[in-house]
């Protein structure tokens, strides 16, 4: 996927995230929505859709008439399940290249990169109680500040590194156990996972990338997902209705 989005939306997140959030958002949302319409009865979709809206209109008719309301709940059930059965098989489909997306937009939108030269920590997290001493190594080799070896204060340890740009490996020796955590430094938008949970003495491996704000507003703000997630509300419903999809 990133031959494919890197030239194009690498430059858009460069100018503005929240640019590239829209365009992918857009995107997304048209061919979800190119693949329902081409892949469903279209005419059957909309007369159920159609009885559905009649039913609601009956429902406010029949008012206490128990009886009726029961008969109307049971035909719009049947008429719902149809709905959904005709609606799986596209809905399974487009989510193949959405998930794809997804995973290139989790890559990429989540966490600003660490840059060329510039400072970053590693930290170590600890079950508390543990004590002991942590050391540190990287390859290909990163500029470490200070010791290479640091005791386990308050249930951590760091250190501030930095680096030309490439990937990197690093490993923590502790009690006679290895741990290894990569590290990408980029001028682009690319990073590593910047958080590895595990189980025991050690309960996390973190890397001081900065989550990407997408939307700011004051003191309010945005990550890529539910900014997506609501831009995709609205060109679904705007989309739909050009487009005549029900």
């Amino acid at each position: 996927m990133s031959s494919i989005f890197d030239p194009v939306f690498v430059p858009l997140i460069r100018i503005s995230p929240l640019l590239a959030v829209v365009v992918l958002s857009l995107l997304i949302t048209f061919i979800m929505t190119i693949i329902y319409k081409y892949m469903t009865n279209q005419k059957r979709m909309k007369e159920m859709k159609d009885k559905l809206n009649g039913f609601q209109k009956e429902i406010k008719a029949a008012g206490k008439d128990q009886k009726r309301m029961m008969e109307i709940n049971k035909e719009m059930m049947m008429i719902n399940a149809e709905y959904m059965k005709h609606s799986l098989k596209p809905m399974i489909v487009s989510w193949i290249p959405v998930l794809l997306i997804f995973a290139w937009m989790s890559a990429n939108l989540a966490y600003y990169p660490i840059h060329p030269g510039e400072a970053f920590n590693a930290t170590l997290k600890f079950a508390p109680g543990v004590s002991g001493n942590v050391t540190i190594s990287s390859f290909p080799q990163l500029s470490i500040e200070g010791s290479t070896t640091k005791p386990v204060e308050n249930s951590i340890a760091y250190w501030a590194l930095s680096g030309n740009e490439g990937s990197y490996t690093l490993s923590f020796s502790f009690q006679n156990r290895s741990y290894e955590k990569k590290v990408k430094i980029s001028s682009g938008t690319g990073y590593e996972n910047p958080v590895t949970k595990l189980a025991g003495n050690i309960t996390s491996i973190e890397i001081s990338n900065r989550a990407m704000k997408v939307v700011k507003i004051g003191n309010f703000s945005m990550g890529w997902f539910w900014s997506y997630f609501i831009l995709a509300l609205l060109f679904n419903t705007i989309l739909r209705k050009i487009m005549r999809v029900y």
